[in-house]
């Protein structure tokens, strides 16, 4: 199995927006309700200082990457992915951390929402290192706020 991450391009959102769990494309719907999955992601690409394609044997299996928050309040990270996230090995998790690093060296202060339904996700972000300070609803669906901390 090939399995790496590079830049983000237009066409991974057009082959990853299909393909999308079904409760990463619930929180597209409820966050961007005027967009498709796929402008969506092509919007999520654009905004971020930086945004990368997670591939597995050429396919892209997911898209992540760190958007800035206003008012120099930190960056925003961000993973929306398939089912074939779970076929991704341990090395390129370890990849992952030491970009999350990076990226928290560079904002000093990360932060996000989360479908609280949305477990696996939930996990995910714990593994990653992130703590979970509030439920909020937003358009009648209740997210999870996640947040880091460069003293973390």
């Amino acid at each position: 199995m090939e399995a790496f991450f590079r830049e983000a391009r237009d066409e991974d959102c057009y082959e990853l927006a299909p393909n999308l769990r079904p409760l990463d494309l619930r929180e597209i719907q409820v966050v961007a309700e005027d967009e498709t999955p796929e402008e969506a992601l092509l919007r999520c690409i654009a905004v971020s200082e930086e945004a990368n394609a997670i591939i597995i044997d050429g396919a892209c299996v997911g898209l992540f990457g760190v958007s800035k928050l206003p008012r120099e309040m930190g960056g925003a990270p961000w993973l929306l992915c398939s089912d074939r996230l779970r076929e991704v090995p341990l090395k390129l998790f370890k990849q992952g951390r030491r970009w999350l690093k990076k990226m928290l060296s560079e904002h000093h202060h990360l932060e996000n929402l989360c479908l609280h339904e949305h477990e696996e996700s939930r996990e995910f972000i714990e593994r990653m290192g992130f703590r979970f300070t509030e439920t909020i609803e937003f358009n009648g669906e209740l997210f999870q706020h996640f947040e880091m901390d460069w003293s973390n």
